[in-house]
């Protein structure tokens, strides 16, 4: 909490009570002071009440207080139609319609007086901190799991590899007995001149087995 000075009005009320100082209680003080705050509106943050034994007589002075939220003198429309009437409460009542409003024995009319521009201290919060900023969430398991993907990729990419490799070779070994067991034409007509009689044998055995 820090605490702030603002310029105030205060309107002092001053009772002249008809009872003995002992007959004021705690109790009495209270519901003296809940009365005048119910008759005059004085609420904060807008009024303040608080009450004083005024010296040399038996009376109690009521203070109603009246801050400037905006630093200026000068009060709010608002708070200036709380303090008129308050004003008003205390200037035009007798002692009956005193004692009768606030309920404790009045022995004569309130006397007031105004003072402006006093200095009022007033507590108030500190701003809130600034919000912190989201905290970035770390995966430790971020780099190993990397890794195992790289790995899974690698090992994907040998498998059709080696799938492809081995139809290669098994399509060219299945080309090469096509080869061997099928002569070209020049094998054949070799085979057919007379210098060759086993090749003659050869292509009529060849020709027997299409």
């Amino acid at each position: 909490m820090r605490v702030v000075t603002l310029p105030a009005t205060v309107l002092s009320a001053t009772l002249p009570l008809a009872m003995d100082a002992a007959a004021f209680t705690p109790s009495v003080e209270a519901a003296l002071q809940d009365k005048i705050r119910s008759r005059t509106s004085c609420y904060a943050p807008a009024c303040r009440l608080e009450l004083r034994v005024a010296a040399g007589s038996f009376a109690v002075a009521a203070e109603l207080t009246y801050p400037s939220t905006d630093g200026n003198a000068t009060l709010p429309a608002s708070t200036t139609a709380l303090f008129a009437v308050a004003q008003s409460f205390f200037d035009d009542s007798n002692a009956s319609v005193l004692s009768s409003a606030l309920q404790v024995a009045i022995s004569a009319p309130a006397t007031t007086r105004l003072l402006t521009s006093q200095a009022m201290p007033l507590a108030v919060a500190p701003p809130p901190p600034p919000a912190a900023p989201p905290a970035v969430p770390h995966h430790s398991g971020g780099a190993a799991g990397g890794a195992l993907f790289a790995t899974i990729i690698v090992a994907a990419l040998l498998v059709v590899l080696g799938a492809a490799v081995g139809w290669r070779r098994r399509a060219h070994a299945k080309q090469l007995q096509v080869d061997l067991r099928q002569p070209t034409p020049q094998q054949l007509l070799e085979w057919n001149t007379p210098d060759h009689p086993k090749a003659n044998s050869r292509a009529s055995a060849f020709r027997g087995s299409l």
